[in-house]
């Protein structure tokens, strides 16, 4: 069973799980949602709006949070969240949690598949802003993003990344998710495809 123990750090804001077994081959600190995307338990948590920043380490998790919400109300539920992370991860199979895996950064798409005003064209800025506000809170529980890459003839490419790149409820995720919540708001979009390499994905979230 996973054991988290809480520490105090030096700025009262934040906050060290110790995990009590390894969890990454490096510490990373991450700034921002976007920066997460590296990490699962990372983005787990920037999913909470009290989320200032989060380091990975080998075996332990810091969190700074902002300062409108206390501890006392955040500390044991969040020691709770990456202890079912971790367990969630063994459980499923792995020899051993990496949760700062390296990342292939190359686009998936390039830019020539985009035409008719590419990602400036207004059409493509209201589905960005789709994926923004409907979507990517709620994959980034499962350590995932989906952006728009392409525009083109009334069609969106979109490519899922980190917790969504390989996963076995990706198809799942584009149909019912992505392309209703798309479709249902802009009717003029033909279709929605899934243009990611979900064979190279390294941490899907579910396998």
């Amino acid at each position: 069973m996973v054991q988290i123990h809480i520490e105090s750090l030096s700025n009262p804001e934040a906050r060290r799980f110790k995990v009590g077994l390894p969890i990454s081959s490096e510490t990373v600190a991450y700034e921002n949602t976007n920066s997460a995307k590296r990490s699962r338990l990372a983005t787990k948590i920037f999913g909470f709006p009290w989320t200032q920043s989060v380091t990975v380490g080998t075996d332990f998790v810091d969190v700074v949070k902002q300062d409108w919400v206390e501890w006392e109300v955040l500390a044991q539920p969040l020691a709770g969240l990456i202890k079912e992370h971790v367990q969630m991860v063994l459980d499923d199979g792995a020899l051993a949690v990496e949760e700062n895996p390296k990342l292939d950064l190359k686009p998936l798409v390039s830019e020539p598949v985009i035409g008719n005003g590419g990602l400036s064209d207004p059409l493509a800025q209201k589905i960005i802003e789709i994926l923004d506000s409907q979507i990517n809170p709620s994959v980034a529980m499962h350590g995932g993003q989906i952006r728009l890459v392409g525009f083109k003839d009334f069609k969106a490419y979109i490519q899922m990344e980190g917790g969504c790149q390989g996963c076995a409820s990706s198809k799942a995720t584009l149909k019912q998710g992505v392309e209703a919540s798309i479709k249902s708001a802009l009717p003029e979009v033909e279709d929605v495809i899934d243009v990611t390499d979900h064979a190279t994905g390294i941490n899907p979230y579910y396998r």
